[in-house]
C-alpha cells in the first residue's frame, strides 16, 4: 500500500471502480492462470545461497554486472539455457532488474514467445521495453497488447485494423519466390502459430501455421536479392492477392501489462465498472443482436486516463460513494458483466460455454 494518501485513494478508486476485460485476451495467444502461475515461480526464483558453485567456467573472469549486461542482448532463448547450466548462472540472470520484471508479469509474453518460436528472435531487452510503455505505437491509444513478431506495443482495435500489421504465411513468400523454405526460415523472424480461437469472433484455428510479418520479408529480399529485384516486386504483390485477415494479427499477438519501473508493480487495462452498470438492465440491447458493445463499454483507460473518466461518470462515483471510502462491498451495484471480466452468457467466448 502507497504511503501517499492521494496515491492510496487513486489505488482505491481504481480497485472499486475499474475492472480489467479478460474476454480481450482471450481474443489473441493466451493461456490458463494456473499454468502461468507455476511457471512464474520456476522463472521469478534463484536457488539457495549454499546450493551455489563458485565456478563459472571461462566466464568467470567477467564481473558479475558486465555478465548481466551481456545476457541483456541475449535472445530470450538463449538466454534461458545460460540460465540452466550451473546454479551461479541462475542466479545471475535472475538478478537482472528487467528480467525480474518480465518472469514477474509478462509471464504471458514469455509463454507466447515460446510456443511461436519468436523467443530466438527476440532479446530480453526487446520485450522490456514494450513492458515499461503503455500507448500503442499505431495510434497512440492505450495499449494493452503485444504484436510478437516486432515486438511493439499495440491496441486490439490497431490489432483488428489490418493495414497496420500485415503477414504473409511462409509458404507463400515460397511460391512467389521459388527461394526454398530452409533458406526462408534463415533470412527472417518465422511465427509459428499456436492452435486456437483467435479473433473478434473466435475464429478457430487448429493446425500450426508459419507466418512473417511483411516489413520482415521485404528486408530479407532486399538484402538477399537487392532493392530492385523482382522477388521483391513479387512479396509486395502477396498481400493484394491474399490480404492479411484479423484472425491472423491476432495469432501474432498476446496481452501484456503496463510496468512501472520506480515502483515494481503492473496494471493491466482498466475499464469502468459503472459505465457496464446498465448491461444487466431490461432496456439494454441483447449483444447476440449486433456483437458490437457501446463505445463507452469498449473502452480501455490506462491509470491516468480513468482517473480522469471517473470524475465524469457518474455511475462510478455512485460506486465509490457506495463503497465508504473502498471499505465496503458494492458487487450488489455492479453487472454480471463487469464481475465476470468482460464474459456475457450472451455472447461467443472461446471455449464454447459460457464463463458464469
Amino acid at each position: 500500500m502507497s504511503s501517499n494518501p492521494f496515491e492510496a485513494e487513486t489505488e482505491a478508486i481504481i480497485r472499486v471502480t475499474a475492472y480489467h476485460r479478460r474476454d480481450k485476451d482471450e481474443k489473441v495467444i493466451s493461456f490458463r492462470p494456473l499454468k502461468q502461475e507455476r511457471i512464474r515461480d520456476l522463472l521469478s526464483t534463484a536457488f539457495p545461497e549454499y546450493r551455489l558453485s563458485e565456478q563459472r567456467g571461462r566466464l568467470k573472469v567477467l564481473p558479475i554486472e558486465l555478465l548481466q549486461k551481456v545476457c541483456l542482448e541475449l535472445d530470450i532463448e538463449s538466454l534461458f539455457r545460460f540460465r540452466q547450466v550451473s546454479f551461479r548462472y541462475r542466479q545471475v540472470v535472475t538478478g537482472i532488474f528487467e528480467y525480474r520484471a518480465i518472469a514477474t508479469y509478462a509471464t504471458t509474453a514469455l509463454l507466447a514467445l515460446f510456443r511461436t518460436d519468436m523467443a530466438k528472435c527476440t532479446t530480453l531487452l526487446q520485450l522490456y521495453q514494450p513492458l515499461t510503455e503503455t500507448w500503442c505505437v499505431t495510434c497512440g491509444k492505450f495499449g494493452g497488447f503485444l504484436f510478437i513478431p516486432m515486438a511493439t506495443r499495440c491496441c486490439l482495435d490497431c490489432i483488428y485494423d489490418t493495414r497496420n500489421f500485415r503477414m504473409l504465411t511462409l509458404h507463400s513468400i515460397f511460391k512467389s519466390t521459388k527461394i526454398s523454405l530452409r533458406k526462408l526460415r534463415t533470412l527472417m523472424p518465422v511465427l509459428k502459430t499456436v492452435p486456437g480461437w483467435y479473433g473478434r469472433y473466435e475464429a478457430t484455428r487448429q493446425k500450426s501455421v508459419s507466418y512473417v510479418t511483411l516489413s520482415h520479408a521485404l528486408e530479407a529480399m532486399e538484402s538477399l536479392k537487392g532493392r530492385d529485384a523482382p522477388e521483391v516486386l513479387k512479396v509486395s504483390k502477396i498481400t493484394l492477392m491474399n490480404p492479411t485477415r484479423t484472425q491472423e494479427n491476432c495469432e501474432s499477438s498476446t496481452s501484456l501489462p503496463t510496468f512501472d519501473p520506480t515502483t515494481f508493480t503492473a496494471y493491466w487495462g482498466l475499464s469502468c465498472r459503472g459505465c457496464a452498470a446498465g448491461m444487466d438492465h431490461p432496456m439494454f440491447p441483447r449483444i447476440s443482436d449486433s456483437r458490437q458493445l457501446p463505445a463507452d463499454i469498449e473502452k480501455i483507460y490506462s491509470k491516468a486516463e480513468f482517473m480522469a473518466h471517473f470524475q465524469v461518470c457518474a455511475m462510478a462515483r455512485t460506486l465509490w460513494a457506495a463503497s465508504e471510502g473502498g471499505t465496503g462491498d458494492v458487487s450488489y451495484l455492479e453487472s454480471r458483466f463487469s464481475i465476470n471480466g468482460g464474459f456475457d452468457p450472451r455472447r461467443m467466448v472461446p471455449d464454447g460455454a459460457s464463463a458464469w
